[in-house]
This record gives C-alpha cells, structure tokens and sequence, in this order.
C-alpha cells in the first residue's frame, strides 16, 4: 500500500515500527519506551586522559557465534576495570564495568563504563609505579 492511501493512524503506526527498529540496530534503548528505567545521567564533554587496569582474570564466556572474521559470546558476570582520571580539577580513582564499546567513524574505539565503586584494588598505582623511570629506594646498610 502506497503511504498515500495509508491513514494517519497507520502512518503514525508504522513510524512508530521503524523508529524501533532504528533504536534496536543502532544498540540505543528508546527512552520513550522504557520510562521505568530510569533517566540517563548527565554528559559532560571532557578531553582529559584516562588510565584504566582490566582486573579480570580468566573469563568463562559462553560462545554465540563464530564466523571468519570474529567470535561473539557473552558472559554471566561484568568485567571489571580501574579506572582513573581528573574531572573538575580532582583525581577519581574508580572501579567500573564495561558498558558498551564501538567503533567510530574515525577508525577510533568509543568505551563507556558503568562506574560501580570507589574502592579499588590498587592495581592501577602499582602498575604506574612499575612503569616509573627510576624508583628510589632507601636500603639500610
């Protein structure tokens, strides 16, 4: 049926379909259709750099699919990461899980974490101490 010979209400109906399918493809929930999850936090710009340790040891995954070119699989615990960087002039120091990840256009890879703790294990400042040039130690003669 050409959109011409369609009612409103249908038209109505079927933009409501293909808003859908774009929001599922796209990997972004619509925040119209799900209000009980709850509203998305604020996004703030930020060029600063971020170090981060995956605290993960072995992970058991259970395969999806393979292809030539890739594996899919999915797990059932997040991983876990420590995260550090400087916001609004202070060091955050921050146990998250991985949230989402994808390429951009530019080639790069985008990663968003869920940020879950302020403790940490520490492993992100033992392994800047390691990466030190020269560590000074004072050893009793």
């Amino acid at each position: 049926m050409q959109d011409e010979d369609k009612t409103k209400d249908q038209l109505i109906e079927e933009l409501r379909d293909l808003r859908q399918q774009v929001a599922t493809l796209s990997g972004r929930a619509e925040a119209m259709s799900s209000p009980e999850q709850g509203e998305r936090s604020l996004r703030r710009p930020t060029q600063t750099p971020i170090e981060f340790v995956a605290n993960f040891e072995l992970v058991h995954a259970q395969g999806v699919d393979v292809s030539a070119s890739g594996v899919c699989f999915e797990t059932s615990e997040n991983l876990e990461f420590e995260l550090e960087f400087e916001a609004d002039g202070e060091t955050h120091q921050h146990t998250a899980h991985l949230a989402w990840m994808r390429k951009v256009s530019s080639g790069n890879i985008r990663w968003g974490f869920e940020l879950v703790s302020k403790e940490t294990s520490g492993l992100l400042s033992v392994r800047k101490l390691l990466d030190t040039a020269e560590i000074e130690m004072d050893v009793g003669e």
